[in-house]
């Protein structure tokens, strides 16, 4: 798994993630379908108190035919971060 961040150059506030995984192509069709599934990433998405990260809400943007999508994830963080 690779994660990538950065922070945005001109509010230093809002933080843009991209996380690589490699799958099985077996699991592409699945694994699409749940992603799709955007407005429910709150309820399946994990959550841990220690480090704290929580998933509060999700919000599907704007959607671009069937699985091109914007979302916004809004999550609880731990210090640093936070």
């Amino acid at each position: 798994i690779s994660i990538y961040y950065r922070f945005d150059p001109e509010t230093k506030t809002k933080l843009t993630a991209r996380i690589e995984s490699p799958i099985d192509k077996s699991l592409l069709v699945p694994f699409l379908s749940v992603l799709n599934e955007s407005e429910l990433y709150h309820t399946w998405l994990p959550n841990w108190t220690v480090p704290r990260l929580k998933v509060r809400r999700s919000d599907k943007l704007t959607q671009f035919g069937r699985c091109s999508q914007v979302v916004r994830v809004t999550v609880d963080l731990p210090w640093p971060f936070s």
